[in-house]
């Protein structure tokens, strides 16, 4: 049996690094939200990650895929991955403050789950998978459930718009699996 191993200063470094650039994300989103609409900041987001990446791939000397096939691949996983849930968090994030939202993105890996079940071979639902994912919905409709019982107000429908982000994500995580 292999030991648990404790997390060194670089790993505790290398967590804390992704946790602020991926909430930061929500926040900066937020915060840009206030200047610009929803589409144009997802598109200069989009735009700038591109331009990145075609520098990367000039640096190290990388080409770009010829095959269709894999161009047809990539697009469709950075509509489903980016584009979608990109723009409905963002659009929630109008309405919403940006901890509930990065909240509320949590659900992703339950979409996950889910979706995986349907479309893959080998993800099917477990009693463990079940109980969490019950545990999941359990703790959004806490989060969300007052605003969707008293109507369907602005932040319900807000919120809305990020749990249907979660499951763009899940619906690109099954994609990129295949």
């Amino acid at each position: 049996m292999n030991e648990a191993t404790t997390p060194s200063t670089r790993d505790w470094f290398l967590i804390f690094l992704l946790a602020f650039i991926w909430g930061g994300s929500f926040l900066f989103g937020r915060i840009l939200m206030l200047e610009w609409p929803p589409f144009t900041v997802v598109f200069l987001r989009v735009f700038l990650a591109a331009i990145t990446l075609w520098i990367f791939l000039l640096i190290t000397g990388r080409r770009f895929p010829s095959n269709l096939k894999l161009i047809w691949t990539i697009l469709i996983m950075g509509i489903i991955n980016n584009v979608i849930p990109f723009s409905l968090i963002l659009i929630g994030q109008r309405e919403i403050g940006s901890g509930l939202a990065a909240v509320v993105n949590a659900m992703t890996p339950i979409w996950t789950l889910i979706i995986a079940n349907f479309f893959t071979q080998d993800e099917k639902f477990s009693p463990n998978k079940i109980i969490g994912i019950i545990f999941g919905f359990a703790g959004v409709a806490v989060l969300i459930g007052a605003d969707f019982i008293q109507g369907l107000t602005a932040s319900a429908w807000a919120q809305g718009a990020v749990l249907l982000a979660t499951v763009s994500y899940g619906f690109a995580g099954v994609w990129g699996k295949q």
